[in-house]
């Protein structure tokens, strides 16, 4: 297994900065490993052993696809594994940060679409000619929208099934509905000035929301995709503004594909 990590990984042939900024992430994801352990929070335990792989994903990436990141986007990559799950879970960001759920979403947008621009050209690989930059761009773009819609689905998945809330709920101060008095008889109803929500259960209980009507994760997900798409849509509108040059080095480069040629160019590459 070391030598496999040693062939494959190589870590260590990264740039010094690169490599103390990676032990600089992994010992931030150790130490709240240690302080979800202290709390006896099993769900927090998870969320820093899931961010810890992640950061260490490029390289699984890498071995994998037999594609090379840059060193900026690896960091890129650090900080949406540590951001994401630990600094939005565990230390309560998605809560006391405003819109924070909004520019993670925004700026995933951003990150994963140089993985969708990516999938035409590793499948061209074995031909010759090369791949049309609009095709990569437009793969960039729904690569991100799908992968949103994907997440989306399994946000309400959790929500339905395991009664979470990763669909935070907005409050409204306007709605239209066809429903609104019951049955529809298709009339649109327009309710503004919405002050507060009153919820009453079965059992006699009541909960009063102030400020309008709660909504229960539909402009969450909505406002989740449309800033996904804005992301992906910045990416694709610089690479095409300058070519490349500003966004470019987010672009992963393509690796030999055969394993004793991939070998030998990290053997080059480390000499």
């Amino acid at each position: 297994m070391k030598e496999t990590a040693r062939k494959y990984f190589r870590i260590k042939d990264e740039p010094l900065w690169l490599v103390i900024v990676f032990f600089v992430f992994e010992a931030f994801c150790a130490f709240t490993l240690c302080y979800s352990i202290y709390l006896k929070n099993f769900e927090f335990v998870c969320l820093s052993l899931v961010s810890a792989f992640f950061v260490f994903f490029p390289w699984c990436v890498q071995r994998w696809l037999h594609i090379e990141f840059t060193p900026g986007m690896k960091v890129l990559v650090f900080v949406l594994a540590v951001t994401a799950s630990m600094a939005g879970h565990v230390y309560k960001f998605y809560h006391f940060v405003p819109m924070y759920d909004k520019i993670l979403h925004c700026y995933f947008g951003f990150l994963f679409a140089p993985f969708g621009f990516i999938i035409p050209i590793i499948a061209d690989r074995s031909s010759d000619k090369k791949t049309n930059v609009a095709m990569c761009v437009l793969m960039a773009f729904t690569s991100v929208v799908t992968v949103s819609v994907i997440w989306e689905l399994i946000e309400f998945g959790c929500d339905t099934v395991f009664h979470m809330d990763l669909q935070r709920d907005y409050v409204l101060n306007r709605i239209t509905s066809y429903d609104l008095f019951g049955e529809s008889t298709g009339k649109m109803h327009y309710l503004e000035n919405i002050v507060k929500t009153v919820i009453y259960t079965a059992d006699g209980k009541s909960v009063v929301r102030n400020g309008g009507y709660l909504d229960i994760g539909l402009y969450d997900s909505m406002l989740d995709l449309l800033v996904a798409v804005i992301g992906s849509g910045l990416f694709s509108l610089l690479y095409l503004i300058k070519n490349g040059k500003i966004v470019g080095f987010m672009v992963p480069k393509l690796l030999p594909w055969n394993k004793e040629e991939y070998i030998n160019y990290l053997d080059s590459k480390s000499k």
